[in-house]
């Protein structure tokens, strides 16, 4: 299938980002002294001579953010335009099919220069679109301007098969500032920009890296072409304070040893490429290698992550030693994408040094989340939920009490004090227990609501944890995971609204039953003052048996409610069990299947080529 978007794909998109590298420039009148001739003082100075551009991404920024990268971004349409064709064309005709050849010379690249693209995308190649894309995207992130002014009558001819080339950037102020808010806005008005200007961006310069694709299970994938740009000078760098806030020029060995002094954080693929860059001592040593690599292609690398104890571990494939590990990676990374198959059986070996990411609770890892951690994880938020309601219960009748103790103490010495204030104190006291009654109800409505917004999130985050890599497993899981939290949502509704409406029926009946009481009270004061004594008695009791009756309501319904939410929860996880062992043997019985035809088909094989082999 072929996508309507020229970098848009189903699992991810394609990116391209851009190592800008510079020399560093010294003290002519200073002579560096060796002091030995030794392997390690010869090392001590590769990665010190030259300097890479970071910008530091937003904290606002959904992918990455407050981490220092590359300066890059996402592919555009207009970066595969066929209008872009008349643009080479102020080379030469002969020029521009010359460089198309050149940056193609080491044959098929990677999925995302040689997959197939609509016809509108496909006017030029991949490999200069998705340049233009980091030169673009430079210009917008850094305010750095990678182009060559051609004029009409230029003889100018890019330096390709002779040799490598420093790359052009533009020093004019005024293009810079004027056009780079228009870029930002509208990728279209880079190429507008280079038609109206007569200028090429240096695609020439440009160099393939290397070939990132974004880990499983993150939100945001990419799938980016890195290159590498030698210049020659420092080119003025100006964040564009929207997804960039801070630029650093730092050389490789610089940059290492602030993150291993945790003075800046770097993302793994930024800091991967700078332990590679630490293989040079100057700036002209790397452009000279990477013009010679160039008639070799790279190949995409997908980082692999294994949870451990303390961390999570990101293989690359370099670091696997196991071939056939290898070559299953390579079949079906566009296919299926479940990788972790075998890494989670452990069987493969690492070498060198990998990314740690501390804090492995507060990360997902992948391939390791068992069924059991999640209904474990599911049980103790329940029990949190119904603790917090329990409590909540407890503070709520401790309260109703103290404040019914208050408001009978009241009226007892207001009674023996003085008779006619026994009206005003009433109403005060009838006012402090509706208010107080208010106060609980709005603490019991509160906490619940944070019970429930606890659970919804606790689920959710179970299960983003069970979800798997198998496609088949995986939608037989979700169906059933999601039937099993609708069903749980709605009896938590029904459980909830059950107890919202009786709390405000026995609350009614309590202002009834209090309404009557005090009438009686005024009644009986009105007609024969002697028998009050006797009346506030009956009063007091049928107040006294109304409240048992109200706490013995609340009670039954707020244990009804937990039955029914317990007895929920056991079907739900009952039926997660059983469909998750249902998604397990389906998968054994597919495996099994699978490797008994592998073996059937190799044993046909064998046998075939004995019998020709016996034939001939």
């Amino acid at each position: 299938m072929v996508s309507k978007m020229a970098a848009v794909l189903k699992h991810w998109r394609e990116a391209s980002t851009l190592l800008l590298v510079t020399a560093r420039k010294t003290c002519s009148n200073v002579k560096p002294v060796f002091v030995s001739a030794t392997a390690e003082s010869a090392d001590a100075g590769k990665g010190s001579n030259l300097e890479v551009l970071l910008l530091k991404r937003s904290s606002k920024s959904k992918f990455m953010p407050n981490l220092y990268v590359f300066p890059g971004g996402v592919a555009s349409d207009v970066d595969f335009s066929a209008d872009w064709l008349q643009v080479f064309d102020l080379l030469g005709k002969d020029q521009r099919q010359n460089l198309f050849d050149f940056v193609q010379r080491g044959g098929q690249g990677a999925p995302m220069f040689s997959r197939l693209r609509d016809k509108r995308f496909s006017q030029i190649p991949s490999e200069i679109a998705f340049r233009i894309c980091a030169i673009r995207e430079t210009f917008e992130e850094s305010g750095v301007l990678i182009v060559r002014k051609v004029d009409a009558g230029s003889k100018f001819r890019p330096a390709l098969w002779d040799g490598a080339s420093w790359a052009s950037f533009c020093e004019d102020e005024a293009v810079i500032s004027e056009r780079r808010q228009r870029v930002d806005r509208d990728p279209a008005e880079f190429l507008r920009m280079c038609q109206e200007l007569q200028m090429v961006p240096d695609v020439w310069s440009l160099y393939e890296w290397s070939n990132w694709l974004t880990p499983l299970g993150s939100t945001r994938r990419f799938d980016t072409a890195f290159f590498i740009c030698c210049v020659d000078g420092k080119p003025h760098v100006a964040e564009d304070e929207g997804e960039t806030v801070h630029s650093q020029w730092g050389s490789p060995q610089d940059i290492l040893q602030q993150y291993y002094q945790a003075k800046l954080g770097v993302a793994p693929p930024q800091l991967y490429e700078m332990q590679r860059l630490l293989h040079f001592q100057y700036a002209r040593d790397l452009l000279r290698f990477s013009w010679h690599r160039g008639q070799h292609r790279v190949e995409r690398w997908l980082p692999v992550r294994v949870a451990i104890a303390d961390a999570i571990l990101s293989i690359l494939p370099e670091h696997i030693t196991n071939k056939e590990v290898r070559r299953t990676i390579t079949q079906h990374v566009d296919h299926y994408e479940d990788l972790l198959t075998t890494v989670k059986k452990r069987k493969l070996r690492w070498k060198g040094k990998v990314t740690r990411t501390d804090g492995l609770s507060k990360t997902i890892p992948q391939g390791t989340v068992t069924f059991t951690k999640a209904l474990n994880l599911l049980q103790v938020t329940f029990t949190k939920a119904l603790n917090l309601f329990q409590v909540t219960f407890t503070k709520v009748l401790n309260l109703f009490q103290v404040t019914f103790t208050k408001v009978l103490n009241l009226f007892q010495v207001t009674f023996t004090k003085a008779p006619n204030l026994f009206q005003v104190t009433f109403t005060k006291a009838l006012n402090l227990f509706q208010v107080t009654f208010t106060e609980a109800l709005n603490l019991f409505q509160v906490s619940s609501t944070k019970a429930l917004n606890l659970f919804q999130v606790t689920f959710t985050k179970a299960l983003n944890l069970l979800q798997v890599t198998f496609t088949k497993a995986l939608n037989l899981f979700q169906v059933t995971f999601t039937k099993a939290l609708n069903l749980f949502q709605v009896t938590f509704t029904k459980a909830l609204n059950l107890f919202q409406v009786t709390f405000p029926k026995a609350l009614n009946l309590f202002q009834v039953t209090f309404t009557k009481a005090l009438n009686l009270l005024q009644v009986t004061f009105t007609k024969a003052p002697n028998l009050l004594q006797v009346t506030f008695t009956k009063a007091l009791n049928l107040f006294q048996v109304t409240f048992t009756k109200l706490l013995n309501l609340f009670q039954v319904t707020f244990t009804k409610a937990l039955n029914l939410l317990q007895v929920t929860f056991t079907k739900a996880l009952n039926l997660l069990q059983i469909t998750f062992t249902k998604a397990l043997n389906l998968f054994q019985v597919t495996i099994r299947e699978g490797l008994n035809l592998f073996q059937v088909t190799i044993r046909e094989g064998l046998n075939l080529f004995q019998v020709t082999f016996t034939k001939g």
